[in-house]
């Protein structure tokens, strides 16, 4: 077999994605193949395949050779991959999905990424769901009916409706199962192991760094609760903050 990496780029748009690739043919014959995109639809005829390397003794050797040209394009947002190779992958030799979650760039750029890694555990990236806001809450009424109001609504303001969890109680053995389940996730397997949180007013932010980062201009140590999210800025106003604080 013959494993190698490859970069294929639209002839009109620049638009590219890097990606790697298993055959039983050598690279060079393999013209008809041009990539495995899964979110970037392009049309085929239009792109140029690039071979990067193909002196890969194994599967698992092209795919961590992949993931550092990724890296170095994560930025750019002519970069059309949708998610850095699964380092899970590397120990198990089978495709998975565990330990990985999607996150958003500062653009709202959607990318898979694992659990672990410094782009999420930073802050860099948000999970994809940060910071969205539905305005509506599962709850039920006296006769324990459930239902989905707005959060503004009367009854729930005036303790008529309350939240679904008011007065569960959890068996015993379901606190057990539950402490017992948590107990796997202590010290260096957390995600957020040798992390620090910090906040800026300005931006009205909280996120997580490494501790041995400096931390940036305008922000403080600490997680602040922000109690109204409503306040949050629009990205066009963290952009304007940010670039007057570079």
């Amino acid at each position: 077999m013959h494993y190698y990496v490859y970069k294929v780029t639209h002839i009109e748009t620049n638009q590219f994605y890097i990606g790697s690739r298993t055959c039983s043919c050598k690279p060079i014959d393999d013209v008809n193949y041009v990539g495995s995109m899964k979110t970037w639809k392009p049309d085929k005829t239009k792109l140029i395949k690039e071979i990067i390397k193909d002196n890969f003794s194994d599967r698992i050797s092209a795919l961590q050779f992949e993931e550092v040209e990724i890296r170095k394009h994560i930025n750019n947002p002519l970069n059309e991959n949708y998610a850095i190779p699964n380092t899970a992958f590397y120990k198990t030799g089978k495709h998975t999905n565990a330990g990985m979650t999607t996150v958003k760039d500062e653009n709202g750029k959607l990318f898979k990424i694992s659990i672990n890694d410094p782009l999420y555990t930073s802050g860099q990236y948000e999970h994809m769901n940060a910071g969205k806001r539905t305005g509506k809450t599962l709850v039920k009424d006296e006769n324990g009916n459930k239902l989905i109001v707005s959060i503004d609504d009367p009854r729930y303001a005036n303790g008529e409706l309350v939240h679904y969890n008011v007065g569960h109680i959890k068996s015993l053995a379901t606190k057990i199962k539950i402490s017992d389940a948590n107990k796997k996730y202590v010290g260096e397997q957390t995600s957020t192991y040798g992390t620090i949180w910090i906040h800026c007013d300005e931006l009205i932010k909280n996120k997580r760094i490494k501790k041995d980062t400096e931390i940036p201009d305008g922000w403080l140590i600490g997680r602040k609760i922000y109690v109204k999210r409503k306040q949050r800025r629009t990205k066009a106003e963290m952009m304007e903050i940010k670039s007057k604080n570079n």
